[in-house]
């Protein structure tokens, strides 16, 4: 795959090396958002896109909603590592990007957006606190489109934005600045958008008929500067090398000689 788009404007959809990994992912989560709301619907694709619609859900208040939110991500990620599994999911472009010696977010952030959504995201940036030797994965679990999707925006644009910050008079009127200049990609199932975690990015409030749900995970080279974030805390290795494994051993035995 060539990744000059991703040189060029800092993002790209990227498409993953087996789809059969991204519907484990999603079948996953949905056997969790099952046990969390009682629900017997067995379409996975409809389950997610129709999440709204569901008793559990769909008169719950912003503030219920998001309880249920962080009670799902919790279930997710204490039944499943779904790190390993995006990695593995797009293993061909993150070493292309990132080389051999892999670091992957501990827990995976899951975005969940009703349509109407009263709580869009602001436009920001994740590096700093982040370091810039990162990228982001952005992976709808349902087909992603027009204000279902993300927005970026590209690198030379962003580099303005981060030096015109100072200079707007609140957070809604520098995401409004920032969303005149964005780019959304149509992201399917099976795909995610790629990105640098230095471009400022957002969401619109979702505008169409069915709920947008997604991942959202960091991968970084061990190698690599960390940031402001406690690495230890943050990150966990995902595919380390033979020769990092082999000078580890010989390090040891230097610890052991002091």
């Amino acid at each position: 795959m060539s990744f000059q788009n991703f040189y060029e404007t800092g993002f790209q959809v990227i498409s993953s090396d087996n789809l059969n990994i991204m519907l484990q992912i999603r079948s996953d989560i949905c056997k969790c958002i099952r046990k969390l709301i009682d629900e017997d619907e067995k379409n996975d694709e409809c389950l997610i896109n129709n999440l709204h619609e569901f008793q559990s859900f769909k008169n719950l208040s912003d503030s219920e909603f998001n309880e249920k939110r962080k009670l799902l991500i919790g279930m997710v990620n204490k039944n499943f590592n779904i790190t390993d599994s995006i990695y593995k999911a797009f293993r061909n472009s993150i070493r292309e990007l990132l080389g051999a010696d892999i670091l992957g977010q501990r827990l995976a952030n899951i975005t969940i957006q009703k349509p109407l959504d009263n709580y869009p995201t602001f436009a920001h940036r994740d590096s700093p606190p982040n370091s810039h030797y990162e990228l982001v994965i952005w992976a709808p679990m349902t087909n992603a489109y027009k204000t279902k999707s993300m927005s970026v925006v590209p690198k030379e644009e962003s580099k303005l934005l981060a030096n015109s910050i100072s200079y707007s008079n609140s957070m809604i009127e520098f995401t409004k600045n920032a969303s005149e200049i964005c780019h959304t990609p149509k992201v399917d199932f099976g795909q995610a958008l790629l990105f640098h975690p230095s471009l400022y990015h957002l969401s619109h409030t979702n505008q169409e008929n069915e709920t947008r749900f997604s991942l959202n995970i960091r991968f970084k080279n061990l190698f690599s500067p960390f940031g402001l974030k406690d690495p230890g805390l943050f990150f966990s290795p995902i595919e380390i090398s033979n020769v990092t494994k082999l000078a580890y051993e010989f390090e040891m035995i230097g610890v052991k000689d002091d």
